[in-house]
């Protein structure tokens, strides 16, 4: 399992460790992401629509949520 955030926060990597012992991608892009993928044995990804080719490459059940999500309609409310 991997936990992802493109944005580098001290408060998400705290919380992220204390709630998990996965490898925790802090501050990290998705292409980052999708070696951690390739790396790891995965079965899911939650993702925005930027995280569908991965899933799609990967073979792997694809969630959306966060922002943005613009390949469904009435995601955005």
């Amino acid at each position: 399992m991997a936990v992802s955030c493109s944005t580098a926060s001290r408060k998400f990597l705290q919380k992220a460790k204390s709630v998990t012992d996965a490898e925790i991608l802090n501050g990290r892009d998705l292409y980052e992401l999708h070696r951690a993928m390739k790396d790891n044995e995965v079965d899911i990804l939650f993702g925005n629509t930027k995280c569908k080719p991965i899933a799609k490459d990967e073979d792997v059940a694809f969630v959306r949520c966060g922002f943005p999500v613009y390949d469904r309609v009435g995601y955005h409310r």
